[in-house]
């Protein structure tokens, strides 16, 4: 405190240090220069029109000079904002820049708040990283650099990340990403921040120069176009939930895709339809029919093709379904509608949510549907053959050896059938719901406050009792994916390998006596299970009898492990595509099947399943990342083009096969100016694949002597070749020998 006493004089001139006409008492600190008063009563006028302010004590007016880091502005003395500015004079009044008396910061520079108002040059200091410093900072520390946001004011600015769009030092979500804030308030405070980072000038709201509540993560969607992005992220009708990965009422999921449910009639209809084509299959696989010379039925044959089929279909759905986030042509998810039946998945053909809404399945739902329909397939079989047997007792056959063989072989065949078919759809769905599987979906960068989801179905959160009950057998479940192989590995090494390896398949099952020793019917065993198990190996060479094993192996990685990794990145994408590659080659160096039409049905699918991954891969590439040059149109129509002739091609062979097949027939028939009706016959039975029934048509001496009574001449015979369908007329030259 310092009292200052001016004496005996009353009056000093305004060139005096200070005037006063009374005590006064002063405060002020040593590192700061304060404004002295003198007395201005002759210039007030001109005082109060430049940097003073004007202070009247008693009857005497005086004057105080603006300090620094302040200017004269309506009556008062308003200090720099922090920001480009400072001021390194007193009684500043003149509007310098910006609607202000301060002076600007150099370039790049600026005053942070915790030092304002800025008194001299030294003040300012660099603007912080991410800035651009080329330019003045003005009312706040820089501006960002392009593409890039900030969440303070007055210090450094960001990089936009993936998945977010940063527009005048903002931030925002794409379309095709998802986010969500931790709370309404959240959100709303940064609206407020943002809208005041805009204000160019001083009149910004001090209290809204930052946010510190978090930026919530952006994740991708698994359907792009299901997330319109933006601060609410909404998704587009049709799709709700975390990163808009659930369907909404009356839409049903296809491939990741919510598709609008079908009318009831259409439901029906094909529900109906897909249990006519399985009951016609399992009953045409079932029906029992002669061997032909090579050992194999048509029923052998043709469960040999199917299943290579249903195999490469089984492999595109689960592809497409695992790599949801590659956003594949439409027509190739129309494919895996259709595909569906190959796995007796009546559950995605028909969805029952779409008949009531409370019948709506989840994750959890399909794995207890699946599990109970191969536990029902189990019990079936056992029911049959309780059945079949007593029945047989009360007819007094039940001593028939070949009766007792032929059963075994249909419940065998019943049971192992029905769980092939749905093996890989039952891992699929196991890994589906293994806590493993759970994605974590985070509502800050700093991940404070995370979710977790399966990422199968976003519907199910990982948590409750619910899901950990759901854990528990899913964990115990995982036996199946490894047991159920195993279990066929193991009945054909003991029951294939081990006892009728060097018998000749082609041996027809001879009548036994009713009394039988012990190991006859040991072997009788055998033989029943052999013949149920006949699907799994009859294509392939003896010496490579496990190899359908190693195929059910190749499935399962490629659709069920790979639901544990990030589907959304291009790594695990070309892992399964080298998958795909290698086996391929395997399977073409050491050629397991023996047919050559199947050899190389097989060969094509597992090289359609690599170009499906490899162009999985290229589709992966952003759009806005390739050449302008490039005609992005022509360029999804060939990809389009491409991924459908890989994946049609498997089942155009078969097709073109059986056609070039009829036509030959009929070709050579046409020709014949003798054709009777023994052609006509076999034309109509190569139509309706009962080829079998008449295998035996060049040996059989009674039709041929039908046919040359009937036209006096010798007709040409007719032969059924070991591929199946394919026929060939063959005439007698003149000394009897067939050409």
């Amino acid at each position: 405190m310092i009292t200052i006493d001016p004496g005996p004089m009353r009056r000093r001139r305004a060139a005096d240090s200070i005037v006063l006409g009374d005590t006064l008492s002063i405060q002020y600190q040593s590192s700061q220069t304060q404004s002295l008063l003198f007395e201005c009563e002759e210039a007030e006028e001109f005082s109060s029109a430049r940097g003073y302010l004007i202070t009247h004590i008693g009857e005497l007016t005086y004057c105080s000079p603006c300090p620094y880091g302040t200017f004269k502005e309506n009556g008062t003395c308003s200090p720099c904002p922090a920001g480009g500015f400072y001021q390194d004079e007193q009684a500043q009044y003149q509007i310098v820049s910006h609607g202000l008396g301060c002076k600007q910061c150099p370039l790049g520079a600026f005053v942070s708040p915790q030092t304002s108002p800025g008194r001299q040059s030294s003040d300012c200091q660099a603007c912080p990283d991410g800035t651009r410093r080329d330019r003045h900072a003005l009312f706040k520390a820089c501006s960002c650099l392009e593409d890039h946001y900030r969440i303070d004011r007055f210090k450094k600015c960001f990089p936009c990340p993936r998945g977010y769009m940063c527009t005048n030092e903002t931030i925002n979500l794409l379309p095709g990403f998802f986010w969500q804030w931790n709370s309404t308030e959240a959100k709303l405070t940064y609206t407020k921040f943002s809208t005041e980072l805009q204000v160019p000038k001083r009149t910004y709201n001090k209290n809204a120069t930052t946010f510190a509540l978090g930026i919530p993560k952006a994740y991708a969607c698994p359907v792009s176009d299901a997330c319109k992005g933006g601060l609410e992220s909404e998704c587009t009708v049709g799709y709700e939930g975390p990163l808009c990965a659930v369907c909404s009422r009356q839409f049903y999921m296809l491939a990741s895709i919510c598709r609008r449910c079908p009318t009831l009639p259409w439901i029906i209809a094909q529900v109906t339809l897909a249990i006519l084509v399985l009951v016609g299959l399992f009953a045409f696989l079932f029906k029992d029919k002669k061997e032909k010379r090579d050992g194999r039925s048509l029923s052998d044959i043709m469960t040999s093709r199917l299943k290579i089929l249903v195999g490469f279909y089984q492999v595109t759905s689960g592809t497409i379904s695992s790599f949801s986030y590659v956003e594949w042509p439409a027509t190739m998810v129309k494919l895996v509608r259709y595909a569906e039946i190959f796995q007796m998945n009546l559950l995605q053909i028909a969805p029952l949510h779409c008949i009531a809404e409370s019948l709506k399945s989840d994750a959890h739902v399909k794995l207890l549907a699946i599990v109970v329909f191969n536990t029902l397939a189990i019990l079936a079989g056992l029911v049959y053959y309780h059945i079949m047997k007593r029945r047989k007792t009360r007819q007094n056959d039940n001593n028939s050896i070949p009766g007792k063989i032929l059963l075994q072989q249909r419940c065998y065949r019943m049971v192992f059938l029905a769980l092939f078919i749905t093996y890989p759809m039952t891992c699929s769905y196991i890994f589906q719901v293994l806590p493993d599987a759970c994605h974590k979906i985070c509502t800050s960068t700093n991940e404070k406050f995370c979710q977790f989801y399966l990422k199968s179905d976003y519907s199910v959160a990982c948590g409750g009792e619910r899901f950990e009950a759901m854990g528990i057998l899913s964990y115990t479940l995982l036996v199946y994916p490894v047991g159920f192989p195993s279990l066929i590995f193991f009945l054909l090494w003991k029951y294939y390998y081990r006892y009728e390896k060097g018998k000749n398949q082609n041996e027809q099952i001879q009548a036994r006596t009713k009394i039988v020793n012990q190991n006859e019917r040991k072997n009788l065993n055998h033989d029943g299970i052999v013949q149920g198990l006949k699907f799994i190996y009859e294509n392939y060479a003896s010496n490579v009898w496990f190899w359908e094993i190693i195929e059910l192996v190749r499935k399962v990685i490629i659709t069920s492990v790979i639901l544990l990794a990030h589907a959304e990145s291009r790594t695990y994408l070309g892992i399964t595509a080298i998958i795909s590659g290698l086996y391929a080659v395997l399977f073409a160096y050491y050629k397991p099947i023996t047919d050559t039409f199947e050899h190389w049905l097989q060969l094509t699918s597992l090289l359609a399943t690599m170009v499906n991954m490899i162009v999985g891969m290229l589709l992966k590439i952003p759009s806005d990342s390739l050449s302008s040059s490039v005609n992005t149109q022509v360029d999804e129509v060939f990809v389009t083009v491409l991924l459908m002739i890989a994946n049609i091609v498997v089942i155009a062979i078969m097709v073109v096969r059986y056609m070039v097949t009829f036509l030959q027939t009929l070709n050579s028939i046409r020709k014949n100016p003798h054709c009777s009706l023994s052609c006509c016959l076999y034309l109509l039975l190569t139509v309706s694949e009962a080829g079998n029934d008449i295998s035996g048509i060049d040996n059989n001496d009674d039709l041929k002597t039908y046919q040359d009574m009937n036209t006096g001449d010798e007709q040409p015979e007719l032969e059924m070749t070991p591929v199946g369908l394919s026929v060939e007329l063959k005439e007698d030259d003149e000394n009897g020998k067939k050409l």
